[in-house]
C-alpha cells in the first residue's frame, strides 16, 4: 500500500495535455509547444488513449510532410506502452530504461487515461540525479510497445 501511494504521488494529471482523436495536426503541436511537456495524449470521445504524439513524432511527421491540418491520428502512435495503477516502481523503472521512453500514460482496466507518469520525476523521487529536467522539459522521444495487454 505505501508503494501505491508513493507512485500516486508521482502520476501527473493529464487534463492540460489531451487531445481528441480528430484534433489537428496544428493544435497538438501547439498543445505540446505550450505544455512544454514533450507529449499529447489522443483520446476517444469516451477519455479512453487512442494514442500518443511526442515532440520526436512531430519532427519526424514534419520531415515526412504531414499537413498542419492533417488529423492527429495519422501520426500518432497507436499502441503506446502503457502501464495500469497496480504496476510496481520497479515495473515502472524498467519500463522506463529497457525502452528508452521518458512517458508512461495510465490506465484503467476499460483503457482510460488516468494519469501519467514522467521519467524525470521517478529520477527526482530515486535521487537519481533528475535535477537538470523537470516532467516539463523536453524529454526525449519515445517508441510503442505495451506492457499491458491492449484491450
Amino acid at each position: 500500500m505505501l508503494e501505491l501511494n508513493s507512485l500516486s504521488n508521482l502520476m501527473t494529471p493529464v487534463d492540460q495535455i489531451i487531445v481528441r482523436e480528430e484534433s489537428t495536426f496544428r493544435d497538438t503541436i501547439a498543445l505540446i509547444n505550450n505544455s512544454h511537456s514533450g507529449i499529447a495524449i489522443v483520446v476517444d470521445n469516451e477519455k479512453r488513449l487512442a494514442g500518443i504524439v511526442t515532440d520526436g513524432d512531430v519532427r519526424r511527421a514534419v520531415l515526412e510532410g504531414v499537413l498542419l491540418e492533417d488529423p492527429v491520428s495519422k501520426i500518432m502512435v497507436k499502441k503506446p506502452i502503457t502501464v495500469s495503477m497496480d504496476c510496481t516502481k520497479g515495473e515502472i523503472f524498467r519500463s522506463f530504461a529497457d525502452k528508452k521512453i521518458s512517458h508512461l500514460p495510465v490506465v484503467d482496466t476499460e483503457n482510460h487515461v488516468l494519469g501519467i507518469y514522467y521519467e524525470s520525476n521517478f529520477r527526482k523521487d530515486d535521487g537519481g540525479g533528475g535535477e537538470g529536467r523537470r516532467h516539463g522539459g523536453r524529454p526525449r522521444a519515445q517508441a510503442a510497445l505495451h506492457l499491458r495487454q491492449p484491450v
